[in-house]
Order: C-alpha cells, then structure tokens, then sequence
C-alpha cells in the first residue's frame, strides 16, 4: 500500500482516469504467489489449438466466462469467436531474470486453460486512485509475461487469416489486456493477438550498462512478436501478415519497433494511434545510471563501499532480492508534480533502440512496411483536463513556474525559457487560467506531444512510398457517445475528441459505454474496416 496526500491523489487522478475505463485490474496479489491456471487433462466441448510449447483449451463466446468474453449474450451482430487466454509467450521474469531479457516461455504437457485471464503486470491499482482512497493498493503479478488470441468462428476458411497485434498504452506505467474485449474486431476476418509487457521501474530499469541494459519492455513486445511467429499459424493466422498498432504508449512501441533491429521480418504492417516513437525523446531522463543509484539506495541497497567497476552487478543482485511491488511504490518518490519527470523510461543506445528515434528515421535506419497512423482532433484535452481537477493547478504554475514549466513538456531544467515560450504562444503568457483557456491548454499540449509528432511522422515516412509501401493519415474528428471527457469531466462541457476516445471503436470494454447511435455505429463499422481492410491489404 502506498499512501498519498489528498493534494497529490488529485494530482494523478486524470492520468488514471485515462485508463480506468479499460483496465479491470482485479485484487491486489502480492509475490511470490503467482496466480497460474489449473492444467486441464481433456478439452471436451471446447476448442483446441497446438502451440511449440504444448496444446491450449480455449473458450467458445460469447458463451464463455464473463471474463473472458465480456457481458454474456453481448456481440454487435451474431458472431461468435474463439478465446485462447492467458498463454505465456516468455518464461515468468522473476529472480534472477528479473531486469533481463525475457527468456521463450517451457513447454507444458497437459493442456493449459485458455479461459483463465491473466493478471497484469505490477502497478497502482487505478481504480483505487479514482475512488479517492487515501491507501493505494497496488495490483498484478511479476508473472506477467501473457498474451491472448481472438479467432473468428468462420465455416471452413480456405485460407489463413491475417493478424492484428494490439499494444496497449499507459504511459508505460499502466495497463493489461484484461478489459480489451474482441467482440467488434472479432465481427471482421482477422486474428486479434493482445499482449502485455513489462511496466514502470521493471520495464525500465537500467544500470546505464550491459548488466541491466534496459528497454525491457520493448524487448517483451519483440519477443512476443516472435512467439507470434512461431505459433500463430496453428490458430489459422498467417504469419507473412503481421499487423502490430497500439495506441499512446503502444502506438509509440509500435513505431520503436520499427527501429528495433531484432524485430525485423516479425511483422509487415504497423497502425499507430496517438503515438510515435519521437515520444519517447520526451520522456527520456538524463541519466539512467544515477537513477539505478537512487533506486538501489530508497530501497535499502548498500552500495556505496563497492568499488565502481561492481556496482552494477552488487546492486542488481540486491534489487533482484526486493518484493515486487516496492517498483511500484517506490516510483512516486521520483515524481517532483504531479507524474512527472518520467524518471522511468527507454534508454537511446541500447540494442533495442540503438540511436535516437529521430536520427534514425531520418537516415533511414527503420524496417520499411506499410503504415497507417492517425490522432484525434484534440489529443492534449487530456492533460489540459487535469488542471481544472488537480487543486491549486494553475496557482502553481504562475507563482512556481521555474521549477514547474520544464517538468510539463519532460524538459531539461535550463531549458525552461523554451517551456515559457510555448505558453506565451499558445496562451499569451504565465498566468493563472480560467476555464476560458481549455481550448489553449489542449492545443499546447495536444500539438506538443502529439500533432507535431505525428506530422513529422508522416513527412518522414511518406518517402516509404517511392519503394512501393502504402502510407496512410487520419484524423478523428466525429464526437460520439463514446469518449473520455464525457466521463472524466463532464462539468466543463467540451466537446472534445480526446485522447483515446479512438479505442471505444475498436474494442469493447463495457455496454454501459457502448453507444446505440446510428451516427457513432456507423463509424464503428466504417473504422472497424478501415482497421481491417489495412491488415488484409496495406
């Protein structure tokens, strides 16, 4: 448990709220145990799949657990679907594999429960944070390392059906698959796969060297990607066609894929939404290896009487000893206002991510595959949101903005004249704002961390055309009955396209948010094609 003033849980709260709608995270489960599903002798009734690592029993839905398949009897016209859940593409990243690279997943004899849901990886419960609870419990498992595949129930398909890879965001903090229900995707011809990955300090985590290299998140993904390879074929999906999109974070992962030398040949097509990977120059903090140093010292870990040459290795043996969950509250502790600086996030110059995203797609040092990438019309709603519920926000910037300005835009602090600036353009200047002012506050943060981004992306990669690959933008402009503001704050009334609100489209994650309008149907059905069609044929 983690407890939190009643000044910083609002601090937080938009942050979560963004993903409370589509992270059902459960009870908080505590190391070493693990929850794991019971080994089945039979699968009578059920269906079946053979994987390298052994057979899997999967679930019929939506007559399945709830669960898995969502609301029972919920499905957007009558078709029914296959769930193979919970299958671990990598063995559990514990001990002594803890802050590695993950390592394939052993095989099983038995047939393993595809109804079981896997639990998520360590976190702050989200949930306990929107309820306003001074305790914060944290939830998952270290033993996260999981991926679920959705399969169309088709009469006697003559061919394999192409493959859509989900990467969820967060802010690299939050998130599972457990609440990414497949039922719309599931009404088009394509295999869904959903997987988790490392979070936070035990996805980020490095000593600034090769004994804790880091980026172990985008390494789970890539893994993942090669299970998919190796086993996707068995559940009728054709692995020459590959699509990987995420969104936020994911879509940011998705787009770090492409400059992932491992990951090449693993997929052959990539949606980004909301996210690229020039997102991550953001986030980077300055310095990794002292930010392993002040980690091993919070947590009790005596390394000042190692001789430098050591350090690395005493203090990761020593981190690999602390219960899990101390990564999780241990990380509020780096955060000067509200989450911020990322103090936990991709190191530049690590195998996986071997230069700087930008350089990298300027030179051309990319896996060249078709691509679609998009945003909505008003990306930054979400963080300017935050300030009309945080108390004392915009009191804070105008009497602090020295210390604050930088940490808004994951700045350097000498760099906060740049930082001044943008709120003059965008805002006329360092004062404290009324709700009149939502819309400035969205366009800032919306072009910043988002818009500018994704245009840039796009200059970029419209060169990919020349060698024959398909190149698509949107924007998402259409306010349905589905969105984030509308739930978060509905007090301001705005109107926005936020953040996020793209995903109600594609999957769903309860009826109570689902919407009986024509005018937002249609457009599910129209994006579910659009989704689809692009996975089929770029």
């Amino acid at each position: 448990m983690i407890q939190m003033s009643g000044s910083n849980q609002n601090k937080r709260l938009l942050y979560v709220l963004l993903l409370v709608f589509w992270s059902n995270q459960g009870d908080a489960t505590a190391e070493p145990g693990r929850q794991q599903p019971t080994p089945l002798k039979t699968c009578v009734g059920r269906p079946k799949a053979e994987t390298c690592q052994g057979p899997i029993c999967g679930t019929h839905c939506p007559d399945g657990p709830v669960e898995v398949c969502g609301e029972k009897g919920y499905v957007i016209k009558p078709r029914k679907y296959r769930a193979f859940c919970g299958i671990p593409y990598a063995k559990p990243p514990i001990g002594a594999l803890r802050f590695k690279r993950p390592v394939p997943g052993e095989p099983w004899n038995d047939y393993r429960d595809g109804s079981w849901m896997p639990p998520g990886c360590p976190q702050f419960n989200i949930l306990d944070i929107a309820e306003g609870k001074e305790n914060i419990s944290t939830v998952g498992q270290e033993d996260c390392l999981f991926l679920n595949v959705y399969v169309p129930k088709i009469a006697a398909p003559v061919t394999y059906l192409p493959v859509m890879v989900f990467i969820h965001g967060g802010s690299f903090t939050w998130g599972d698959i457990k609440n990414y229900f497949a039922d719309k995707l599931m009404t088009r011809d394509i295999i869904l796969v959903t997987i988790q990955y490392r979070l936070g300090i035990l996805g980020f985590f490095s000593t600034g060297d090769e004994v804790a290299a880091g980026n172990l998140a985008l390494k789970d993904q890539e893994l993942s990607l090669r299970w998919i390879q190796d086993n996707i074929a068995h559940f009728g999906g054709d692995p020459s066609m590959v699509t990987i999109f995420g969104e936020s974070a994911g879509g940011a992962s998705v787009h770090a894929q492409l400059i992932n030398p491992q990951a090449k040949g693993l997929f052959s097509r990539a949606i980004l939404q909301s996210g690229t990977a020039f997102l991550l120059e953001n986030l980077l903090p300055m310095n990794h290896q002292e930010n392993a140093f002040q980690l091993a010292t919070r947590l009790g870990c005596n390394i000042e009487n190692e001789g430098y040459g050591h350090r690395s290795e005493v203090l990761l043996k020593c981190l690999q000893e602390v219960p899990a969950m101390s990564f999780v509250t241990i990380i509020a502790s780096f955060f000067e206002w509200g989450n911020l600086p990322y103090a936990w996030s991709p190191r530049i110059g690590e195998t996986s991510l071997p230069g700087a995203p930008s350089q990298l797609f300027r030179d051309g040092k990319y896996h060249m595959v078709d691509i679609m990438m998009g945003i909505n019309e008003h990306e930054g709603g979400y963080i300017a949101k935050e300030f009309y519920i945080m108390p004392n926000a915009f009191q804070d910037i105008a009497t602090n903005f020295l210390n604050i300005g930088h940490l808004l835009f994951t700045l350097p602090k000498h760099e906060k004249d740049a930082a001044r600036q943008m709120f003059q353009y965008y805002l006329g200047g360092i004062r404290e704002y009324t709700e009149d002012d939502a819309d400035g506050l969205t366009e800032m943060f919306g072009d910043y961390y988002h818009n500018i981004p994704h245009d840039y992306s796009i200059e970029l990669h419209a060169r990919d055309a020349l060698y024959g690959k398909n190149i698509y933008a949107y924007e998402l402009k259409h306010k349905g009955d589905e969105g984030l503001i509308s739930l978060m704050a509905p007090h301001i009334g705005k109107d926005y396209v936020n953040h996020g609100d793209d995903l109600f489209y594609l999957f769903k994650f309860s009826p109570n948010l689902d919407s009986n309008n024509p005018e937002t149907k249609k457009l599910e059905s129209i994006m579910l094609d659009l989704w689809t069609n692009f996975a089929t044929h770029g």
